[in-house]
């Protein structure tokens, strides 16, 4: 399900506390109304890690991803935020310094090469 573009799940915790009666009633939609009712919530259990496995398939499923790009730039030292970024968001394969300048083998998102 989606809500202004973006992918939403409905989750309910506490499966293991709900009859089969209950847990019928619930993924069949009786008794929901409203915007979103003809989607069922995806009931899961914290405790005992019955539906878990549904749960991260249906996010792997529903959320874009960010492939991984190797990315080689030349930046100025003074510009310690953009490094920053690449360090903390990507995984930096060779760094050296050449003047007043980082040089960086680096692999990262796609947004955040986008973003430099």
């Amino acid at each position: 399900m989606a809500f202004d573009g973006r992918p939403k799940l409905s989750v309910l915790n506490k499966l293991d506390r709900l009859s089969p009666q209950e847990r019928e009633d619930i993924t069949s939609g009786r008794g929901r109304e409203g915007a979103g009712a003809s989607e069922a919530p995806l009931l899961v259990s914290a405790l005992t890690g019955q539906g878990i496995e549904e749960l991260l398939w249906r996010i792997d499923a529903e959320m874009p991803t960010d492939p991984v790009v190797t990315l080689r730039v030349r930046l100025p030292l003074a510009e310690g935020r953009t490094l920053a970024m690449i360090h903390a968001l990507g995984r930096v394969l060779h760094s050296e310094i050449d003047n007043s300048h980082m040089c960086l083998d680096a692999e990262v998102p796609a947004s955040v090469r986008q973003a430099l």
